[in-house]
């Protein structure tokens, strides 16, 4: 996964640390590839001394808020935490927060989607933090995987994507919480969403939740114009899929999917079977879905 603009920080684009978290601190890149204010993001330093102007301190505990405790004497376990993330650097920042947190057990880690399905069946953790931008399964063929385990574990999203495909399967059930990667406050987030999920509650981040009410209430949210059907055809046809293929997969025959493209564009006012493959990629429906503003629910743009 891509991450604009580290390229210039090894090149010595001036930066500035806003906070810090055991050897991981933050730092805002200054306005060097975009027009809109800084870019915020965790930057892994090895053995870099604190700024003259810090305070040198010892690291207090980091106390449970209030209301969020875990009842360690159920079995005597702390629930275990399995990341599924490609991305190395969020892999080590959610570790290095996960390691100060004593409720949960030592977490274990994949860097796609494979090893993440293999290790949930092994080691069968109560959580599952999934990223759904993998390199190798779509994310959401991997939350589908889980779930279908013999020991399901609870799965929060940790991810980008501000989609209405993602917004529409948030009410599909098998998804217990989300929170959005770009989020400034995804640190103070990330403990009680695990809390809540371990107690199996569901977790979604204030606005998550808002972006999911707009959706639903919209008039030209796509659920309320197709039927479900129709939208798991429009799913295999953004990803790629031809009408034989389509077929095959749904057991019609060819005709008959030429015919459901036909309706499925009059319904969305569009003209062709092309023009409803680019609808559905515009709205995340695809195995790479477009970064394109429209249709975005989520107010905010990507910025990983």
């Amino acid at each position: 996964m891509a991450r604009p603009g580290i390229s210039r920080l090894v090149a010595g684009a001036p930066v500035s640390p806003i906070s810090s978290l055991g050897s991981l601190r933050t730092f805002v890149l200054p306005e060097f590839f975009s027009s809109g204010p800084g870019f915020v993001f965790p930057v892994q330093l090895i053995s870099m001394p604190p700024h003259p102007s810090e305070p040198v301190a010892a690291k207090p505990a980091t106390p449970m808020p209030d209301g969020l405790g875990i009842d360690h004497n159920a079995g005597g376990k702390r629930p275990a935490v399995l990341h599924i993330e490609d991305d190395s650097l969020w892999r080590r920042t959610t570790a290095a927060l996960l390691d100060d947190w004593p409720e949960f057990c030592q977490m274990e880690s994949a860097a796609n989607g494979r090893d993440g399905i293999r290790q949930c069946a092994e080691k069968m953790p109560a959580i599952v933090i999934l990223d759904l931008g993998l390199p190798d399964l779509d994310g959401f063929e991997v939350l589908d995987r889980l779930n279908a385990l013999p020991r399901p574990p609870q799965i929060l999203l940790l991810t980008c994507r501000r989609d209405q495909a993602l917004l529409y399967r948030l009410g599909s059930g098998g998804i217990a919480g989300l929170i959005w990667k770009d989020d400034d406050f995804v640190r103070d987030l990330l403990r009680p969403a695990l809390v809540s999920l371990a107690a199996g509650k569901s977790y979604f981040a204030p606005d998550v939740s808002a972006a999911m009410r707009r959706f639903r209430t919209s008039p030209d949210a796509f659920f309320k114009i197709l039927s479900p059907w129709e939208l798991k055809l429009v799913t295999l046809l953004a990803q790629g899929f031809r009408d034989d293929a389509v077929a095959l997969k749904t057991g019609c025959g060819s005709g008959t999917i030429r015919n459901h493209w036909h309706n499925i564009a009059v319904k969305l006012g569009l003209p062709d079977r092309h023009a409803v493959r680019l609808w559905a990629e515009a709205r995340g429906f695809g195995r790479k879905p477009s970064q394109s503003p429209f249709g975005d629910f989520g107010n905010r743009q990507v910025k990983l």
